[in-house]
């Protein structure tokens, strides 16, 4: 079962999650302490599933930290409160015997880490090396990019027209030329470095086009009319 919490900032969406989150503890039967963090669902005898099946992700560190904490706050309380019954007691304790033996399998983490996570378990069939890192970052994967390009139209290797790349050597350098021309005449900045002047200016493109957002469009006899 999937349960998506959506309300705006400071609205309870971590409180909301934390409670929903421990009913699916209580719900489901801690198996014996041999059994390590395995969980026993309620009319399933010999069924289990782990912890970790039990998922949270939420936007930031800071909201995952917090709901870890109020987790295990909450079991804490419930161990020690004598106004529970002995049953509910020994149930909350054993939760937080088996959290933390073993605390990654406490499932609660950022959306980013959680979809960094399921790449990473198909990382094979995805054709990805183990030891990949993901980048969140438009910078660190476009830099390279623009720096083995501007190389490549250096030294006349541009590949040829592919789904990628779908235009020549020829038309990209005059294209470079005249993206730096038209920087040149309207920019009112103190020198040039293309550098810094155009990769920014591109890298500020590609983060609009990530972001679903339309590029603006401008033919260069317009700009200098």
């Amino acid at each position: 079962m999937t349960l998506k919490i959506s309300a705006s900032a400071g609205s309870g969406k971590t409180y909301t999650l934390t409670r929903h989150f421990l009913g699916h503890l209580r719900r489901a039967q801690p198996a014996p302490p041999l059994s390590g963090c395995a969980l026993r669902r309620p009319g399933q005898p010999g069924g289990t599933c782990s912890l970790g099946e039990i998922v949270a992700a939420t936007f930031t560190n800071k909201a995952a930290a917090e709901m870890k904490s109020r987790v295990i706050s909450t079991l804490k309380e419930a161990a020690l409160d004598r106004s529970l019954p002995p049953e509910k007691r020994k149930e909350a304790a054993r939760w937080i015997t088996a959290i933390l033996r073993d605390y990654s399998s406490l499932n609660i983490r950022t959306i980013d880490s959680l979809l960094t996570t399921l790449i990473r378990l198909s990382a094979l069939p995805l054709h990805l090396p183990p030891d990949f890192t993901p980048s969140f970052s438009p910078a660190e994967y476009f830099t390279p990019l623009y720096d083995a390009l501007m190389q490549d139209l250096r030294e006349d290797e541009v590949p040829a027209p592919s789904a990628f790349l779908t235009t020549d050597a020829a038309s990209l350098r005059a294209a470079l030329r005249t993206a730096c021309h038209t920087l040149v005449q309207m920019d009112a900045q103190k020198g040039f470095g293309s550098k810094t002047t155009l990769h920014d200016l591109l890298l500020g493109l590609v983060h609009r086009l990530l972001q679903g957002k339309p590029v603006p469009l401008m033919e260069t006899e317009t700009l200098y009319g």
